[in-house]
């Protein structure tokens, strides 16, 4: 097997469903030891798209894993936890299930399952704490590529930064982790890449620390090919829908040149907004959300 090689590969995937397109030519990789980012909002297709990647929908194009496909784990937002069941049995059964060995209280530690819900039943515990258990059980196996379902929902502040903890130390020691989350604050902590979905198309894509370097400024005008065609290359310009272009420039005077290019080539602009350069605004630019 090919070490160098991403642990999953995705090209051109669709899916399409009652004669209706819900995911186009969508693209990405996911590099061993890092943490991927999937972005967008509440129905943009990021869980259409993880149930395309394991199989369990149809789909067209490649989907290609460089690691064992009995070391690929996931824990979907709706993940059926077994209400009769407590913590402890759920690892019990799942590492029966997949043959493997368990040492299931340094599991839920490390997941951060209280010692004192480990043996109630399922059903009365919080929502929180069944998604720390749907992680656990995911890792049970230790897998080298894990796809996770919006698992910051319902997660308390403390929570969510031991989770973040926890997939960082999943990713040293060389887990690859493709991550699904509409929560764009905790993408910029725990990612170092990030692919947006919107409409069911990649409209933004790119290592976490160029989009927080870039994609500064956000220009709205009457044709974006038009602008992105005139700008200046070294702007960086990105089409992000017919209307709208992001560029690189971080200072007035840059800012004042892409808009006279502009001029130059007959190209109207109607608005210019400069962002703080926090992720998450170069996500809602990318997904054409005006405030």
């Amino acid at each position: 097997m090919d070490l160098t090689a991403p642990a999953l590969a995705v090209r051109s995937l669709v899916v399409r469903r009652a004669g209706r397109t819900i995911l186009s030519d969508v693209s990405l990789a996911v590099p061993r030891g890092q943490i991927m980012g999937l972005a967008g909002r509440n129905g943009a297709g990021k869980t259409t798209f993880l149930r395309a990647v394991l199989g369990l929908i149809r789909h067209e194009g490649s989907v290609l894993f460089g690691v064992p496909r009995d070391r690929v784990s996931v824990a979907f937002d709706s993940w059926p936890v077994m209400d009769g069941l407590d913590a402890r049995e759920h690892l019990t059964l799942t590492g029966a299930y997949l043959g493997a060995t368990v040492r299931i209280d340094e599991m839920l530690d490390r997941v951060g399952v209280p010692r004192s819900d480990r043996t109630t039943p399922a059903r009365r515990l919080s929502h929180g704490t069944r998604r720390k258990l749907s992680l656990a059980c995911a890792l049970v196996g230790e897998p080298q590529l894990l796809l996770l379902d919006e698992p910051h929902n319902a997660l308390d502040p403390i929570a969510i930064r031991e989770l973040n903890n926890t997939l960082a130390s999943l990713a040293e020691d060389g887990v690859a982790i493709l991550l699904s989350s509409h929560l764009l604050d905790e993408l910029e902590r725990v990612c170092e890449a990030v692919t947006v979905i919107d409409g069911g198309r990649v409209v933004l894509e790119g290592p976490t620390s160029g989009l927080l370097a870039s994609r500064h400024v956000v220009l709205r005008v009457d044709d974006a090919r038009a602008a992105a065609a005139a700008l200046p290359a070294h702007l960086g310009a990105v089409t992000t829908d017919p209307r709208t272009v992001l560029i690189d420039a971080h200072s007035d005077p840059e800012i004042a040149d892409a808009v006279r290019s502009l001029v130059r080539a007959d190209v109207a602009v109607h608005a210019v907004q400069a962002r703080s350069g926090a992720l998450a605004d170069a996500i809602i630019d990318a997904m054409g959300v005006t405030g």
